[in-house]
């Protein structure tokens, strides 16, 4: 792909991940790398022939010592070239339980979310290129992944307030590393590229040793027939998901067992994936081999536990709950703004100080039971609360003050200075509501 038709690869790309305002405001997460830089020239440019702007982000996760350093030298660059650039120093390095390649990834789009909030920018730019693409494939051919897993990288889809979008999906990394050449800029280059306890490095290493087996253009090429296959998987997810169940303000979540019975097995791992996802406040939905026999588990009645939650068969009906041990404690909500996520699920505003967002608990949830609205239900809600099990009501959320009875959303009397609860799940339930989002 020759330099001077990358700018239009690139127009055209995000023509297709629009539409977006008269005058864009685009950040851009730039690690200095020449994926990254060349992905900041071109958006620089895209945004300011529209009358738009861009905020370069670099996150310092505080892993090497040279970290510092390298994003002063990225935000350099970027003055020279007149554009806004701003450095997310992380408060503690990533932790590395579970891998710390996964805790530095979770902690640097937490951090570059929350920057594009504050900035009140939507679209989140993402330097992924078409060799990164054909990694993601093999890495997931690798864990054993399905065909939703096979889809690779989706150009662009929501999560935790901004929109994720990877315009350079259809580049290869040289065409990229060709243009910071020309712009007369020298990438920085990550050790930990080349650290083979990593296995997305030794696959790298792998396709590079073996170009004519694993030639990237192939590799994508089947990403995006898959991608295909995993957007007919998720509308029939959707159409699951929409039909069954059914989620009440407070984080009551219900299905029919029935509901498991006669569906595609295939159907139903994506969808009990994206109802554990959006449920247990995660980013991501379980694993698949954890997700595989989660239909036939249920319609059995085995009470499981997966995702942070606990799915337990009832009388015909599976309820869906946060698990006690994992449950956020107690949040203090600030007077008169929107508090900060509890519980990866939800926000609150309170008019007045005081307040606390929180799980009712085993014991109030007891005490809940016994009032005149469980014995009288006259809504929705309180005649599923009254029929929900014990250890489901127990998580559910409430609001409280130090010195009061907890107020379940939408069901109790509220005085006037009560908080609104607002819905905020790091997932949405549906495909549907993230790609609309």
């Amino acid at each position: 792909m020759a330099i001077s038709s990358l700018a239009a690869v690139f127009a055209g790309a995000m023509d297709r991940l629009g539409p977006f305002e008269r005058a864009p405001r685009i950040a851009v997460a730039v690690s200095g790398g020449a994926d990254s830089l060349a992905l900041l020239l071109l958006a620089a440019d895209w945004a300011r022939a529209r009358g738009g702007s861009v905020l370069a982000l670099t996150v310092d996760h505080r892993l090497r010592p040279e970290a510092a350093a390298e994003a002063r030298q990225v935000a350099a660059w970027a003055a020279a070239r007149g554009i806004a650039h701003q450095v997310l120093t992380l408060p503690t390095p990533p932790d590395g339980t579970g891998g710390v390649q996964a805790a530095a990834r979770a902690a640097r789009y937490q951090a570059l979310a929350a920057a594009c909030a504050e900035a009140e920018i939507l679209h989140l730019l993402l330097g992924h290129h078409r060799d990164d693409q054909a990694e993601t494939l093999l890495l997931r051919l690798h864990r054993g992944s399905g065909p939703s897993g096979l889809s690779g990288m989706a150009p662009g889809h929501y999560q935790a307030g901004v929109r994720l979008l990877r315009p350079l999906l259809a580049v290869p990394k040289a065409t990229l590393l060709a243009e910071c050449r020309a712009a007369g800029l020298v990438p920085l280059d990550d050790p930990s590229n080349a650290k083979t306890d990593f296995t997305r490095v030794r696959l790298r290493q792998a396709m590079a040793a073996a170009a004519d087996l694993f030639p990237p253009v192939r590799l994508a090429e089947t990403a995006d027939r898959m991608a295909v296959v995993r957007a007919a998987a998720d509308r029939a997810a959707d159409r699951w998901l929409t039909r069954a169940v059914t989620v009440l303000p407070p984080g009551l979540i219900h299905f029919p067992i029935a509901a498991l019975t006669g569906a595609d097995p295939e159907t139903l791992r994506a969808a009990l994936g994206r109802l554990a996802a959006f449920a247990g406040g995660s980013d991501y939905p379980p694993r698949g081999e954890a997700l595989a026999g989660l239909a036939t588990r249920l319609r059995e009645g085995e009470v499981l536990t997966l995702g942070g939650l606990l799915w337990l068969p009832r009388r015909g009906t599976v309820w869906v709950g946060r698990e006690a041990a994992v449950q956020a404690p107690a949040l203090d909500l600030p007077s008169g703004q929107v508090s900060s996520r509890w519980d990866g699920r939800f926000r609150a505003i309170a008019p007045s100080e005081g307040w606390q967002i929180a799980a009712l608990g085993a014991e109030r949830g007891a005490r809940l039971r016994r009032t005149p609205g469980f014995r009288r239900p006259e809504t929705r809600l309180a005649a599923d609360l009254a029929r929900a099990p014990a250890a489901i009501l127990a998580g559910i959320t409430v609001f409280q003050r130090l010195d009061g009875p907890a107020l379940v959303p939408h069901l109790s009397e509220m005085p006037g200075d009560a908080p609104r609860l607002l819905a905020a799940p790091r997932r949405p339930l549906t495909a549907e509501g993230e790609r609309g989002s």
